[in-house]
């Protein structure tokens, strides 16, 4: 037991959380991949704390449970009714967390869809957002292969509230990572992933706040949307692989 416990040392077990954004026309979905180590989750929450304490005012800190980056951006929902939150403080926020995203060790993966050419493909009767995410996962899986060998990564999505969504994220997932049967069963292309897909409340995740505003401002950047595109450089060094399907 000693040995094994000896031999663990210095694996590391990451984190990758995914999030997903659509156009408001619901052409365009975007699922992105945030892969995180310990030193990288604890930067992630001073980011919350951080945007916290530059955002709300003394006496409304309570209101501000969760980082919403479609909400931040709308000021709406919690950030609704913040004393002296106007579109240009609003703003600076959103390009503040940017700049520390920017600056994290973290590795960004992003498929992005286009759903009305993905309907005439031979794979168009799979959702959009479960093929987003497979790809991401493959991403990931290539980047542990060439990189990261011995290394072992728990998924979690932010949970999306609706039962199918739900299952058809938990099917695409088994798909590639099938249940072991033995000690020496067949993993499936996933090798590098634990045993299952999770799902997480963002409002008690940072991490899945953090894949929330990567998802938002990359989907922005493939609308090309030119107002935000600047948030979207930002974080464009972390990003480590992405693909526009089909």
């Amino acid at each position: 037991m000693e040995q094994m416990e000896r031999g663990r040392i210095g694996h590391r077990v990451y984190l990758a959380y995914f999030d997903e954004s659509e156009s408001y026309d619901k052409n365009i979905v975007v699922v992105a991949g945030v892969l995180a180590t310990d030193p990288a989750i604890k930067k992630m929450e001073n980011i919350f704390f951080g945007l916290r304490e530059f955002l709300v005012p003394e006496g409304q800190k309570d209101k501000f449970t969760e980082f919403h980056t479609s909400d931040l951006f709308s000021r709406r929902g919690i950030f609704e009714n913040i004393d002296g939150l106007d579109q240009a403080a609003s703003f600076r926020a959103l390009e503040k967390e940017g700049q520390w995203i920017g600056r994290s060790p973290l590795g960004i993966f992003y498929a992005a869809i286009d759903c009305q050419a993905h309907s005439t493909t031979i794979y168009g009767n799979a959702s959009p957002l479960s093929t987003a995410f497979r790809s991401c996962l493959e991403m990931i899986e290539a980047r542990l292969s060439e990189h990261k060998s011995e290394e072992l990564t728990i998924a979690v999505f932010d949970d999306p509230g609706k039962k199918d969504v739900r299952l058809d994220l938990l099917l695409a997932f088994r798909d590639m990572r099938p249940k072991l049967e033995s000690f020496s069963g067949n993993r499936g292309p996933l090798v590098h992933f634990h045993d299952d897909l999770y799902f997480g409340d963002s409002a008690f995740s940072v991490g899945l706040q953090v894949a929330d505003f990567c998802a938002f401002f990359i989907r922005r950047h493939e609308e090309k949307k030119a107002n935000t595109e600047h948030i979207y450089d930002s974080i464009r060094e972390r990003i480590l692989h992405s693909k526009q399907l089909p």
